[in-house]
């Protein structure tokens, strides 16, 4: 499986993201706050991998749908459910890559067809950058952006923008997206707490990606405790961006208490999911990272039959509730 990359240069080089200012180059669909659009396609498999398999989503009935699209995308993902790669648009606010590489490298005929970067810049470490690239004066209009017509699924790839607006604020984000292309739609935090409950995990350990600064992870902190999880640990990993699984597993073993049953690993551009499996047999607990749960959440919204190998214990899990029951219990 290959990835060809296409960049065009859009005509502004400011900061701001204006999705009505004509001075924006449109091109190829994508909108992005000033520099570089990136259109990731990803090739079908030519090495005889079986292609996954989805059953058809029925679209949202949440404000902003439309029940014309709705009933079109629907007729479209039923006809086509027993045939094809599952075709999965995403919504990031980094320009660094991540759910691009990794989706495909788990689960093979997995494409990522589009990818709108809603800024220009690599991942930052301050709160308000995340927090305002999910309003809907820009988020909206990158969605519009991305072919319903021929996606099955829609990812927002920010582990950062979780953590900043917590749970509920992410879980009405991805509602909104759903509704506006009727399609499914996952998000990173929402997926992390949806698989931590499937594996009946308490106590965590919450390792950052290196660039986030000590107050995202008390952000991430405080996501997790807010959804009823004890956080036992939280800090950045002293890592590379993209590091080997030796590496990764090294400083997790060294920094990671015993009494944490699960591990999760934020960061949609810190690619640690090559690590997973000898990462879980070192530590002898579930490790889950934000690119992992985000592809986990949308198998399972599509209903696609799950033939991720190798990945970590997740994968052999159906999810459970994302909300948190209001008697204490999950």
């Amino acid at each position: 499986m290959t990835l060809a990359v296409v960049t065009t240069q859009a005509s502004r080089s400011d900061d701001v993201f204006r999705p009505d200012d004509p001075g924006y180059d449109y091109n190829a669909s994508l909108v992005v706050a000033g520099a570089d659009a990136m259109v990731a396609d990803l090739a079908v498999p030519s090495g005889g991998h079986p292609p996954l398999r989805r059953a058809g989503y029925g679209g949202g009935t949440e404000e902003g749908a439309d029940p014309a699209r709705s009933s079109v995308v629907y007729q479209r993902l039923t006809e086509e459910s027993s045939s094809g790669p599952l075709q999965i648009g995403v919504l990031t606010p980094h320009a660094t890559p991540g759910p691009e590489r990794e989706f495909p490298a788990m689960a093979l005929g997995c494409l990522v067809e589009r990818v709108v970067h809603l800024a220009d810049s690599e991942p930052t470490g301050t709160a308000p950058v995340p927090r305002a690239l999910t309003a809907p004066a820009v988020l909206d209009p990158a969605v519009e952006k991305l072919p319903d017509d021929s996606l099955d699924a829609v990812a927002y790839a920010s582990t950062t923008s979780a953590y900043v607006i917590g749970f509920d604020a992410e879980t009405a984000m991805s509602a909104r997206i759903a509704a506006r292309l009727a399609l499914p739609a996952a998000s990173t935090g929402v997926a992390a707490v949806r698989a931590l409950r499937s594996l009946a995990l308490e106590r965590i350990a919450v390792i950052g990606a290196p660039w986030f600064t000590p107050e995202l992870n008390e952000f991430g902190a405080r996501y997790f405790r807010d959804e009823g999880f004890e956080v036992v640990f939280s800090r950045s990993a002293a890592l590379g961006q993209d590091p080997s699984a030796a590496d990764t597993s090294e400083w997790t073993l060294q920094h990671v208490p015993d009494e944490a049953e699960g591990i999760f690993i934020g960061g949609n551009g810190f690619r640690v999911a090559a690590a997973i499996d000898s990462l879980e047999k070192a530590v002898g607990r579930p490790v889950l990272t934000a690119n992992q749960v985000l592809l986990w959440d949308i198998l399972a919204q599509t209903h696609t039959p799950n033939q991720v190998n190798g990945y970590g214990r997740l994968f052999a899990h159906r999810p459970s509730a994302a909300r948190r029951d209001p008697s204490g219990a999950r």
